[in-house]
């Protein structure tokens, strides 16, 4: 099964929560305009509904608003969702902004394109993927999106000192799913480069929107140090000409790629080292249904078990509106339209009894 590495575990996802780096998130690249003209072509169905997964700001939810009958823009982090509704577009009637993870949100499918831009490899793959593929139309597809930027900085050296996530590897998720026969490819187009020219102190903001870089997370005198280095080589790369700054912005550009496909249940999804059901485990006084997810469902049916076999976590899914909040493990609190936090441990009684531990939702994306 595909496993993320650990620099895209919880731990360095929940970064994307702290106020510096979603205040830093508006600092990032913009998509090349073809990237847009190339997923609007991907809407063949009716209804014509995306799905936004971990939409960020929600620059493509609100573009493909216009376009669309219906956008749903998911993300984890609170304060991206509240930044993204108050941008221009952000109170288009036809998005719909969900704060939750992807891998329990929920979602009212069917979709004629699921996007995930710069998200795909936050997800856990083995829940998202089968989901995914149960969410699209016809003809719908998942298109992975990415984006690059540079400038012309020799700055490896210094993103390694300063970083915080250590544990930093290149890993191609599209990759890691087509070797679990997971993914099934059938397109694929770079867009760009088209330019692109912040300021010295927009392109250190930028780098401070990365995960290795919140300003919440390092210490003062770090996160000072690491400005100063970044000046100090755009500095001397201005002086000997290998960077380039007109009226007072950097002369960088962006270039992006876009991989569409259908997403597949793997071999391995529910047998060997994956997610499989448990039987009902029934709450004092609750209501619970039996343990079964008929083939159209969109997220794990209300009353049922789910085990992670690489921890033996077990997450109970609730009945809406028949169990107190402490029965509702993962997804939805049945008295209210909030979701549960990522990483927020809600230990069921019942389970706790039987010596199963319930962290809500943490192996769902860890």
């Amino acid at each position: 099964m595909p496993m993320r590495p650990a620099c895209r575990s919880i731990r360095f996802a929940e970064t994307f929560k702290d106020p510096s780096v979603v205040a830093a998130y508006r600092h990032r690249p913009p998509h090349p305009p073809a990237t847009m003209a190339i997923l609007r072509r991907l809407i063949v169905d009716e209804p014509r509904s995306v799905l936004d997964a971990g939409t960020g700001l929600g620059g493509l939810a609100r573009e493909f608003a216009p376009d669309c009958e219906r956008v749903e823009a998911v993300d984890f982090s609170e304060g991206m969702v509240e930044a993204a509704r108050s941008r221009p577009g952000g109170d288009d009637p036809r998005i719909r902004w969900i704060c939750s993870s992807v891998e329990c949100a929920d979602l009212c499918g069917p979709y004629a394109l699921i996007a995930a831009a710069d998200s795909l490899s936050w997800f856990d793959l083995e829940i998202v993927t089968p989901r995914f593929a149960e969410l699209l139309t016809e003809n719908g597809v998942l298109a992975v999106i990415e984006r690059s930027a540079e400038v012309g900085l020799r700055e490896d050296d210094i993103i390694h000192r300063y970083s915080l996530n250590r544990e930093y590897v290149s890993w191609n998720p599209v990759k890691a799913l087509e070797e679990a026969e997971m993914f099934e490819r059938l397109g694929q187009q770079d867009t760009g480069p088209v330019p692109w020219t912040p300021t010295v102190d927009e392109y250190i903001e930028y780098r401070h929107s990365q995960n290795g870089f919140s300003r919440d997370r390092m210490a003062r005198k770090q996160a000072a140090d690491f400005d100063a280095a970044l000046r100090g080589r755009i500095t001397r790369q201005v002086g000997d000409g290998t960077v380039r700054i007109e009226n007072g912005r950097l002369q960088g550009h962006v270039s992006g790629s876009v991989v569409w496909g259908r997403p597949k249940v793997g071999p391995g999804i529910g047998r060997r080292g994956g997610w499989e059901r448990e039987p009902s485990v029934p709450p004092s006084g609750g209501r619970c249904w039996p343990a079964t997810r008929p083939p159209h469902a969109s997220r794990p049916t209300a009353g049922t078990c789910g085990r992670d076999r690489r921890t033996n976590d077990v997450t109970l899914y609730c009945q809406s509106g028949a169990a107190p909040p402490e029965w509702c493990c993962a997804g939805r609190d049945p008295r209210s339209t909030r979701h549960n936090r990522i990483g927020e441990v809600r230990v069921a009684p019942a389970l706790q009894d039987s010596g199963r531990s319930c962290p809500g939702g943490r192996h769902l994306i860890s």
